[in-house]
C-alpha cells in the first residue's frame, strides 16, 4: 500500500478547496484547446504538481512533497530527468498522468525498447491518473419514485442549444451511484449553456454550498431531452447515476502494474485503454479515487494560459510604486 492512501487524503484536501479545483478545472478545458497535446500535457502535469507544493506550504507543511532532485551549482541547475516517476510524497516515488477520457497512457517514451513474447510489462511506481471527463457522455438517472431518463453532464452543452424545456440538476455526490439533487431548474431555450444559465447565476449557488462543505462534492448535469414537471427528481432525494468512471485523481498501485499486459507504437510503450479502465474502477472502489467535478469547464474562459502573463510580473514589480520609493 505505502502512501497511496496518505496521498489520496492529501489530494482529498486539496481539491476540496475551491481555489485549488476551479484553476484545475479550468485548465482541463483551456490546455489542450490551445496546445498540442503532448505539450498541453505536459503543462497540465507541471501546473497539477506545482499546485501540490503550493498546497502543501499554504496548508500541509507536515506533509513531504517535491520533484526530483536537480544539479545544482551556483545558480545552474538542471533536472535529472528521472525515468518513471515525477514527484516524491513521503518518500515514495509517484509517476503523474492525465487524460481528458479513458485512452491509453503511456508507460514509456522510449521506441527502442523491446517487449517481451508475453507482452508484459512492470511498471517501477505507482501512477498518479487525473482525468478530466466522465468515461461515458450519457448516463441513466433512476429517480427514487423509478422515474428514469437519461442525463449529461453540464460540460457536453457549453457550445449546444437548449430545448425549452430540459432540466438542469445541480447535485451532491454520495458515491460512485448515488448523487443527491440539491436543485432542479427548467431551462428555456437558448443557443449554448450561458444563455440558458449563465456562470453568475451557477457561481452564487456554488459559494453557498462551498460554505458548509467540500468543493468537490458538487456537479451539475443536464437532462439530454425536454422532461415534463411530473417526472423532475424532488430536491432533496438520492437519485442513481450510472456512469462507470468519474472524472478525477486516481491512484494506480505499483503492485498493479506489475506483469501487465501493454501494447507498443512507434513512440512509447502503452497501457491499453480497457486496461486502463479496469484499474481506474479497481481505484474507486478501494478508495483510492478524488473525485473532480468538470462543470466549470462548461464556463471556463476559453484562452491559453498565457505563460508570459506570470513571468512579468516580476517586471511589473520592479516599476511598483512601492519599489521606486
Amino acid at each position: 500500500m505505502g502512501k497511496s492512501r496518505e496521498l489520496v487524503s492529501f489530494f482529498e484536501d486539496m481539491m476540496s478547496r475551491q481555489e485549488y479545483l476551479i484553476p484545475m478545472v479550468a485548465a482541463s478545458f483551456q490546455y489542450p484547446i490551445h496546445y498540442y497535446g503532448m505539450t498541453s500535457a505536459a503543462l497540465l502535469e507541471d501546473l497539477f504538481v506545482d499546485a501540490s507544493i503550493n498546497f502543501r506550504n499554504s496548508h500541509r507543511r507536515e506533509v513531504e512533497i517535491s520533484r526530483p532532485e536537480r544539479n545544482v551549482a551556483g545558480e545552474d541547475a538542471s533536472s535529472k530527468g528521472v525515468k518513471g516517476w515525477d514527484y516524491q510524497f513521503e518518500g515514495e516515488h509517484f509517476s503523474h498522468k492525465v487524460g481528458k477520457g479513458i485512452n491509453a497512457i503511456a508507460l514509456l517514451w522510449d521506441a527502442t525498447v523491446k517487449l517481451p513474447d508475453d507482452n508484459k510489462w512492470s511498471y517501477d511506481s505507482t501512477m498518479v491518473y487525473v482525468l478530466s471527463n466522465f468515461k461515458k457522455t450519457k448516463a441513466n438517472l433512476i429517480s427514487s419514485e423509478g422515474v428514469k431518463f437519461q442525463v449529461t453532464s453540464v460540460v457536453n452543452f457549453r457550445n449546444s442549444t437548449i430545448t425549452d424545456g430540459q432540466v438542469l440538476l445541480l447535485v451532491q455526490r454520495i458515491n460512485g451511484k448515488e448523487w443527491k439533487i440539491l436543485e432542479v431548474t427548467r431551462l428555456n431555450s437558448g443557443t449554448n449553456l450561458e444563455h440558458s444559465m449563465p456562470l453568475d447565476e451557477i457561481w452564487g449557488k456554488m459559494i453557498a454550498y462551498w460554505s458548509s462543505s467540500r468543493a468537490n462534492e458538487f456537479d451539475i448535469f443536464i437532462s439530454n431531452l425536454p422532461l415534463s414537471p411530473s417526472n423532475f427528481p424532488a430536491e432533496g432525494s438520492t437519485v442513481q447515476i450510472n456512469f462507470e468512471v468519474h472524472p478525477g485523481v486516481y491512484v494506480f498501485e505499483k503492485e498493479k502494474l506489475q506483469d501487465i499486459r501493454v501494447t507498443q507504437n512507434n513512440r512509447a510503450v502503452l497501457l491499453p485503454a480497457p486496461v486502463v479502465s479496469e484499474l481506474a474502477q479497481d481505484s474507486a472502489e478501494r478508495g483510492l479515487f478524488v473525485f473532480m467535478p468538470s462543470w466549470y469547464m462548461a464556463y471556463a474562459e476559453n484562452r491559453p494560459a498565457d505563460l508570459y502573463l506570470a513571468q512579468k510580473q516580476e517586471f511589473d514589480q520592479m516599476n511598483s510604486a512601492s519599489r521606486r520609493r
